[in-house]
């Protein structure tokens, strides 16, 4: 029995970037709206802010700003101010669920975009027609807008909205069973995403490559990659991709028979749900929820999860879900000896997944009735769908799909290394000019003892700022480096190991323990990439990939926590060093509390004051002897980093009354 695996679909045009970041920018331009005179000009600031409220899902007051602009749009009779108003009237209800009002205002979009010859807006009416065509199943409508958008894009050179495009394109293949022409065009999206640095559609990609992992019942790579693109998704406050991820991650674990873990994962997708209006993500939550419990038998609450999920879905018309739960709703009649309902609802969920052209779902539904006139004692005509069954089902899982699946990842990691060498060629060239142009420079000092003194100083100050790029373009250069070659070369040997797991039996344990030393070391490279990249030294990025580790590792043992961190930290500057140690004496003693403590409670906080930074980590645990741990090498590594820079370190802890421990570090 499947459960709904969400399929995040992006707006184009529309990405999401940190909260924070999108609220600074929003008081900036509400400051430049107060004192805009030129209207054409005051229109497009308000278009730019219903963007960026549409973000932060303050749907209230972009619905207020979008009017605005609307009103001002048609009194002065500019028709981009008009079409654009629009279009963001249209995203704004496509966020909020109502998939039949975004298609009214995208198509009048688009009728006036067509008519003033806005190429630019024409491609992102085309995808956003598309993206509405898609939700509602007609796969066919979707592809022929997508392709329209795609063609324009690449005539712009747009790589942003060119990987956008290309992603919508992988989704509909993904929602037909075609898993290598869905493959095939989310590493072209995530080529084009790469190229311009756009996170939130770099964690779309990793996210629905996922999907067909998890289709492939390659669960551990499935949750690898959902499990990036949730990293991403809370980097940049995207919380739309955020309750996709908890969806989907919940979806895995159910299939692995977790249901704890399942569980959480959609308890925190309802929540951000909830909060943010997501009627979608709803649907497809509850629905899951109701899968868990058809899978223990209790039929009366998976009922009810079911009925709750279907309304949400009818509200959204997203036909993919309404398929699910029509035929898991059918299934449940059938599990209660209610034939003719059941029936009803099987049927209607076989038909439509026919109708939309959903090979998935069709085989699913003659999975079901199938199975509905077996117990009729109906032989004849369950065989029937059994054949059918059959066909689609070798359909969807061909033999070519497994080797055209490490094929393109092949593909693209050695696409990657060609362009890695290509930008190590210009570096040289560059260096040699460099090089060129310093001999210049010494031999033309020779024009006084003044000129030598002025031109010692200025060559100081300039060796003084090449030390400091070379350095951060060096701990740039490591970081790409280990992740691009290190990082995909051991992704290749688990990906390999787990193909020959499957063809030998024989070295089965040789090969299992190759895949997990790889995953071992992805695991310390991770660590190591993060921690000289320039882009973490802000300490809230220290204290998100904390809360983070904290998350997994203590949800994993089904250990309650807070995390609390001052909110003056975000001033504090730790070297590359301190926050390396930091973070790994963190780590250590987050790993021990999960070994050993027995605990089913912890806390952590992080405070700074004017001359220290302190980390406290508390447990209720079984505790231990100080004295007689501190020889241990956990303790020992704990220590010895502390005191690499004069920090502090206090343990205080006796059997049976917990532990915590203080780190104090100098500011």
């Amino acid at each position: 029995m499947k459960t709904i695996f969400t399929i995040l679909l992006l707006i184009i045009g529309i990405a999401s970037s940190t909260e924070a970041q999108n609220q600074k920018e929003i008081d900036s331009l509400q400051y430049s709206l107060n004192a805009e005179k030129n209207d054409t000009q005051r229109v497009a600031t308000l278009i730019i802010l219903c963007d960026k409220l549409i973000k932060l899902t303050n749907f209230d007051l972009a619905n207020k700003y979008a009017e605005d602009a609307l009103q001002l749009s048609e009194k002065v009779n500019y028709q981009k101010g008009i079409s654009d108003a629009l279009s963001v009237f249209g995203s704004l209800k496509y966020n909020q669920g109502d998939l039949d009002e975004a298609m009214i205002k995208f198509s009048a979009a688009l009728k006036i975009k067509e008519k003033i010859g806005d190429k630019k807006g024409m491609a992102r009416a085309y995808g956003n027609i598309g993206l509405i065509h898609m939700n509602k199943g007609n796969y066919g409508e979707a592809m022929e807008y997508n392709l329209k958008s795609l063609k324009i894009r690449k005539e712009l050179k747009d790589d942003k909205n060119t990987g956008s495009t290309l992603l919508n394109i992988a989704n509909i293949y993904l929602m037909q069973g075609d898993y290598p022409a869905a493959l095939k065009n989310y590493y072209e999206a995530l080529k084009s995403f790469e190229v311009v640095g756009e996170k939130s559609g770099i964690a779309f990609v990793y996210m629905n490559i996922g999907r067909i992992y998890y289709e492939q019942k390659k669960h551990e790579a499935a949750i690898k990659n959902v499990s990036e693109s949730l990293k991403i998704a809370e980097e940049i406050g995207n919380l739309k991709i955020a309750i996709a991820c908890h969806n989907n991650l919940g979806t895995i674990y159910d299939d692995l028979g977790n249901y704890d873990k399942a569980l959480k994962h959609y308890a925190d997708c309802i929540e951000i749900a909830n909060a943010i209006g997501s009627k979608q993500e709803l649907a497809g939550a509850y629905s899951n929820i109701g899968t868990i419990y058809f899978n223990q038998k209790k039929y009366d609450a998976a009922f009810k999860n079911y009925t709750t999920a279907l309304k949400s879905a009818e509200e959204t018309g997203d036909k993919d879900v309404l398929i699910n739960l029509y035929i898991n709703i059918g299934k449940i009649y059938n599990y209660q000896n209610k034939y003719a309902e059941a029936e009803k609802y099987l049927l209607k969920g076989y038909l439509m997944g026919k109708e939309i052209g959903s090979k998935l779902r069709v085989k699913e539904g003659l999975e079901g009735l199938m199975e509905l006139e077996e117990n009729r004692g109906n032989y004849k005509q369950s065989l029937e769908y059994f054949k059918l069954y059959v066909t689609y089902k070798d359909s969807l899982l061909n033999e070519s799909s497994n080797l055209q699946l490490t094929e393109m990842q092949t593909k693209y990691e050695s696409e990657k290394d060609e362009k890695e060498i290509a930008l190590l060629t210009k570096d040289k060239e560059i260096q040699t000019i460099e090089i060129k142009k310093q001999k210049q420079l010494k031999y033309s000092s020779i024009g006084g003892l003044g000129l030598v003194l002025i031109l010692v100083f200025l060559g100081y100050r300039t060796y003084r700022t090449r030390q400091l790029l070379k350095l951060q373009t060096l701990r740039n250069k490591i970081a790409s480096d280990l992740h691009d070659d290190v990082g995909s070369t051991l992704t290749s040997i688990a990906l390999f190991s787990d193909v020959a797991q499957q063809q030998s039996k024989d070295l089965m344990p040789m090969l299992q323990s190759i895949g997990e030393s790889s995953r071992k070391m992805l695991d310390s490279m991770a660590d190591i990439v993060w921690t000289i990249n320039p882009e973490n030294d802000n300490f809230e990025k220290i204290i998100l990939r904390m809360r983070s580790f904290a998350y997994e590792l203590l949800g994993a043992k089904k250990i309650d926590f807070d995390f609390k961190a001052d909110g003056a930290l975000s001033q504090t500057k730790l070297s590359m060093e301190e926050r390396k140690n930091l973070y790994l004496i963190f780590k250590e003693a987050t790993s021990n509390l999960v070994k050993y403590s027995e605990a089913n409670r912890a806390s952590f906080s992080i405070t700074s004051t004017k001359n220290n930074l302190t980390m406290m980590i508390r447990d209720n645990g079984k505790g231990f002897e100080p004295l007689l741990k501190r020889k241990g090498i956990g303790i020992s590594n704990i220590i010895n980093r502390i005191e690499s820079y004069n920090g502090e370190v206090t343990i205080e802890s006796s059997p049976g009354k917990g532990c915590k421990l203080e780190i104090r570090i100098p500011g």
